[in-house]
């Protein structure tokens, strides 16, 4: 965001040139940049005052559209995510149609899409989510679709569906999905996903794991079921159930060691090693200490630590 205005601000004068004259223009200039200076300072509150001034008496300048978009940064930051939803679905049709701003900010339409998706992340309670990621689809729908475009498009469709399954609508979420995926497959793979995750996230973890061998059954490991099973193993470890925790993760296992075995990265290695540690503390916990230090990611610069103290200095 910060980079953002201040690229914006070295060109400021040169996009204005022809209107700086001008009073409205003028006093427009002069409050974006108080916004400016106030979120280079990583002060993000100090600049909603003069955003919110400039939109309100200036609606008419080249400035008023891209003022919106870093205002509802701003409300996002402060976890004002009504707010800056609000803001966004309000203006969204004058900046998909001002020309001098998209002069000023060609990339206004995709940052202003992806500020609204971050601002209806935030939402509660879901019904009102929904609502502003409608309102969201609904423009996405009418925008020229460039790739980052699709990509919020993508993650919009996630989060709605996401939003359908937390309030029980499955039809609706698995709807969205078919839309998001060109796979049945993919389709129906992440909707069990999505199923699995709220059960876990309502705590519901025997359910959560009837849902997790009902995905297995019906899809194979990928990256996406990988993650679900370690959120799923991490919500049994942190609620002490080590039994149920190292039953979910197993699959995972073997299928590390068979990489391990020919040195393939196992998914990234962001998911290695957070898989490395849940696997190390289930090993330890179970008295197998040996396997556990084995399993452990790489020291990184506590080898005096025996196992189990790297393993609480790592979740520190």
């Amino acid at each position: 965001m910060i980079g953002t205005l201040i690229k914006f601000c070295v060109c400021l004068n040169l996009g204005l040139q022809s209107v700086v004259a001008q009073p409205a223009e003028t006093s427009a200039r002069e409050l974006y940049l108080r916004a400016a200076a106030a979120i280079a300072s990583a002060d993000p509150q100090m600049a909603i005052e003069p955003l919110e001034q400039l939109i309100a008496e200036c609606k008419n300048s080249a400035l008023a559209a891209i003022a919106v978009v870093h205002l509802a940064e701003c409300y996002v930051q402060n976890k004002r995510y009504a707010e800056a939803a609000k803001v966004l679905e309000e203006w969204s049709a004058d900046i998909q149609s001002d020309s001098a701003a998209l002069a000023i900010d060609p990339n206004l339409i995709p940052h202003h899409a992806r500020v609204w998706l971050n601002a209806a992340q935030g939402l509660q309670p879901d019904a009102l989510a929904i609502d502003s990621l409608l309102a969201l689809d609904r423009r996405l729908e009418t925008a020229g679709m460039d790739d980052a475009l699709a990509a919020t498009h993508d993650a919009q469709r996630r989060e709605l569906a996401k939003r359908y399954v937390a309030t029980q609508q499955i039809s609706a979420a698995k709807a969205v999905l078919e839309r998001a995926f060109e796979s049945p497959a993919e389709a129906e793979e992440e909707l069990l996903v999505l199923q699995l995750l709220q059960l876990q996230h309502d705590k519901q973890l025997e359910a959560a794991e009837l849902k997790l061998l009902e995905l297995a059954d019906h899809q194979p490991l990928t990256k996406r079921t990988a993650e679900a099973r370690l959120v799923l193993a991490t919500s049994a470890l942190s609620d002490s159930k080590v039994d149920q925790a190292t039953t979910i993760i197993k699959p995972l296992l073997a299928k590390f060691e068979a990489a391990q075995a020919v040195h393939l990265k196992f998914i990234d290695f962001n998911f290695e090693y957070r898989f490395r540690l849940i696997a190390a503390e289930l090993a330890i916990a179970t008295g197998d200490k040996a396997r556990g230090v084995a399993l452990l990611p790489p020291a990184t610069g506590f080898p005096e630590l025996d196992a189990s103290q790297q393993i609480a200095w790592r979740f520190a």
